[in-house]
């Protein structure tokens, strides 16, 4: 695979997928820490429609945005929440959301001068050689993989072609993906909150309390339309 140029970009962008089904602190926490501990300029929550490797959502496309939305509701007074902004385009197109169609759709929008960093879980990551045109994607963007203090990633986990990719691409320091538009990947450790979607959805299907799992507009919305106990 031909490696991505070596140009300085001036602005990295963030791209945090997933269903967000419903969305939660603990997406939030992680999208916080990823923005500062990489200086991203702006991190672009990207819910998507029917994702390829997973049951699709219960919630529909119109209330996962909305809760999105909600989420993000005191960003105009919290600083750490200023940069993250929800981008709902994978929602309006039929079909797979395939990562590699909204990158290459993001790259055209930004230009040159901008790098993209997908930013993953390491549980997501040790799967990320199954994606649709994983080693395309893999050079058109950066990825940082959020993972828990002390439980670095073990290359004995991973997949051979993607272990030999990782072992190439490591960047040390974040700053190094400042230097190309691509390829790279970083691992950073994030604070872990044990909180998921799918354990939100089991509560409030048993009629349980959500409370302070997820922002409270979002558990506002979810009470007041009885999303998940339909």
């Amino acid at each position: 695979m031909g490696r991505s140029p070596l140009t300085a970009v001036k602005a990295l962008t963030g791209v945090m997928g997933g269903t967000f089904d419903p969305i939660h602190h603990g997406h939030l926490r992680i999208a916080v820490e990823l923005c500062q501990k990489l200086q991203l300029e702006e991190c672009l929550l990207l819910p998507s429609a029917t994702p390829p490797h997973r049951p699709a959502p219960l919630a529909t496309a119109t209330e996962r945005l909305e809760m999105l939305t909600l989420a993000l509701e005191e960003r105009v007074c919290e600083d750490s929440l200023t940069n993250l902004r929800v981008d709902g385009r994978e929602l309006q197109r039929s079909g797979p959301s395939y990562t590699i169609t909204t990158v290459d759709a993001l790259r055209g929008e930004m230009g040159e001068e901008c790098a993209l960093v997908l930013l993953l879980g390491s549980d997501a990551f040790l799967q990320f050689h199954t994606w649709h045109r994983w080693q395309e994607l893999r050079q058109r963007v950066h990825i940082a993989v959020a993972h828990r203090p002390g439980y670095p990633l073990d290359l004995q986990q991973m997949a051979p072609p993607l272990a030999a990719w990782f072992l190439e691409a490591a960047a040390n320091d974040p700053m190094q993906l400042r230097q190309q538009r691509g390829g790279k990947v970083v691992t950073v450790e994030v604070t872990p909150l044990a909180i998921s979607s799918s354990t939100i959805r089991t509560m409030l299907s048993r009629g349980e309390s959500i409370r302070f799992l997820t922002p409270h507009p979002v558990w506002r919305y979810i009470n007041q339309n009885g999303i998940y106990r339909r």
